[in-house]
């Protein structure tokens, strides 16, 4: 079956008229979309009536009313997009070519005006081929999820992607499993960032990624933004400002081929959640959070769980805000000793699972805990069957569940 090249030419005028096909040749149709009130707002697969009461596309003499995905689309005939944009087009390109799944390459000319790239290609999953030297993004304001879900994308090249009025990167490069390397990654301008999260989440073959030239002075949100990147092997992020970061939860989840992380430049005064902030880092056998302020966080569920920790330095941590530590060193199986005597126990809700699974722990310092007033405590200690000394200020312990082992409470 033949594959068509469509060839989508956007003008800009002031009244309604008939969009009809123009026969180049054989191979490629030329669409004349018309807009009306000079507000060229453009959704192809969610078109915005009060900007486009009409929108259509020939293929092979059939109309494809307002891109429809389905039919004809989904046979497989759509393979190639090229879009050329009109001289003085501003408006809006939010989930442009979303959810269109059979296109493989795509390429503009003259790409410019467009204010908001959301979704932009999001879900587009044989897409292989993204032509973006003649896109044109200095007025773009926000970038979500904008190359999400392009499952078959196995490289892009960033060099002429002006981001220097963006807001938004949340999902940016999300969900894609095939991508191997990122190119001009690093000139990425993100000093108008406020949102990271889920970045590069399940980018599972990126071994590499170049932040040296990324900004974070605003960001706020940097939750899950590496989470599922299970081949990535080293992260430089030395000069990541993290001032005004108030959530880190699942940001470094399941890289489990992480082997070293310097996070010695991290500030995280204003940070309210970390759970799962390294779950399942597995390659990880030391970590240095000893410069961790956690004077404001809420949630450590999860924080080093499923590590393979052989120590960890928190003696600096303040817990006095914090409401759950449900599983916070789960199964980190060569952690021989703890010591948590800074931790308080004032606003605790659970601890339960606490360092479950920890069969080489001896000794864990849980001095400053109030066993009698916490609410869930239950198998904190199981699976710790090496376990010999608990040192804590009363040792009245309570119901602690069906297993755990017989240890030596010492009170000072």
């Amino acid at each position: 079956m033949r594959h068509l090249i469509i060839l989508l030419t956007i003008f800009v005028i002031s009244e309604i008229s008939c969009v009809n096909p123009v026969i180049l040749d054989k191979n490629v149709i030329s669409i004349k979309v018309q807009s009306v009130l000079n507000q060229p707002t453009v959704y192809i697969n969610n078109i915005s009536e009060s900007y486009f009461p009409q929108i259509s596309l020939y293929l092979d003499g059939v109309m494809l009313s307002n891109f429809d995905k389905k039919v004809p689309v989904s046979d497989g005939k759509l393979h190639k997009i090229v879009l050329i944009f009109p001289k003085f087009f501003k408006g809006s390109c939010i989930r442009m070519f979303y959810g269109i799944e059979n296109v493989k390459e795509i390429s503009f000319i003259n790409f410019k005006g467009c204010k908001d790239t959301r979704e932009m290609f999001f879900g587009m999953s044989n897409l292989t081929s993204l032509d973006l030297d003649q896109f044109d993004t200095s007025l773009v304001v926000d970038m979500k999820g904008m190359f999400a879900g392009c499952t078959s994308l196995t490289s892009l090249d960033l060099r002429n992607i002006n981001s220097s009025l963006v807001r938004d990167m949340s999902s940016m490069f999300a969900s894609l499993p095939s991508l191997l390397y990122i190119q001009n990654l690093n000139k990425l301008n993100t000093s108008r960032v406020f949102d990271m999260p889920f970045l590069f989440e399940g980018c599972v073959k990126l071994k590499s990624i170049d932040l040296s030239g990324f900004n974070t002075t605003l960001v706020e949100n940097m939750y899950s933004m590496f989470s599922n990147c299970i081949s990535l092997v080293s992260l430089d992020l030395s000069k990541f400002d993290t001032r005004n970061v108030n959530a880190m939860n699942k940001m470094f989840n399941n890289c489990s081929s992480l082997t070293f992380l310097n996070l010695s430049s991290f500030n995280t005064s204003r940070v309210k959640t970390m759970h799962s902030m390294f779950f399942n880092c597995t390659s990880l056998t030391s970590l240095d959070v000893s410069s961790f302020n956690t004077e404001n966080v809420y949630y450590m569920e999860y924080m080093f769980a499923h590590c393979n920790l052989t120590k960890i330095d928190v003696k600096n941590f303040n817990t006095s805000k914090v409401d759950k530590m449900f599983g916070m060193f789960l199964y980190n199986k060569y952690l021989t000793s703890l010591d948590l005597s800074s931790f308080s126990s004032d606003n605790l809700k659970t601890v339960a699972f606490l360092v479950s699974g920890c069969s080489s722990l001896t000794s864990i310092d849980l001095y400053n805990f109030d066993f009698e007033n916490l609410m869930s405590k239950h198998e904190m200690f199981s699976g710790c069957d090496n376990l010999k000394y608990v040192r804590n200020s009363k040792c009245i312990f309570g119901y602690l569940g069906k297993k755990y082992p017989n240890f030596t409470c010492i009170k000072n």
